[in-house]
């Protein structure tokens, strides 16, 4: 039997997964420089994923953490990101 804490452990690994999905997407489709503003992935994720706009900025440093994807801020003040690579030590061409 799951108790209430283990149904929402369950719940947030699900939703987590879900925009995790979603950055991976996003990140994929970008051309070029690879950059982007962080309001473009948020409102992405949103609509993908249909999640709160700030889920995406957590689950994105999450995923870098794991090494999952990896980026680098190019403009704090603009919220300007260029990915690196997606996977472990797999650079993005």
């Amino acid at each position: 039997m799951i108790d209430r804490s283990g149904r929402q452990e369950e719940e947030l690994n699900r939703v987590t997964a879900r925009i995790a999905r979603s950055i991976i997407t996003f990140c994929k489709g970008l051309r070029g420089t690879k950059r982007f503003h962080a309001e473009d992935l948020r409102t992405f994720v949103g609509e993908e994923a249909r999640v709160a706009p700030g889920s995406a900025d957590r689950v994105l440093r999450g995923m870098r953490q794991k090494g999952l994807l990896d980026y680098e801020v190019v403009n704090r003040a603009q919220s300007l990101y260029r990915l690196k690579s997606i996977g472990k030590k797999k650079a993005v061409p």
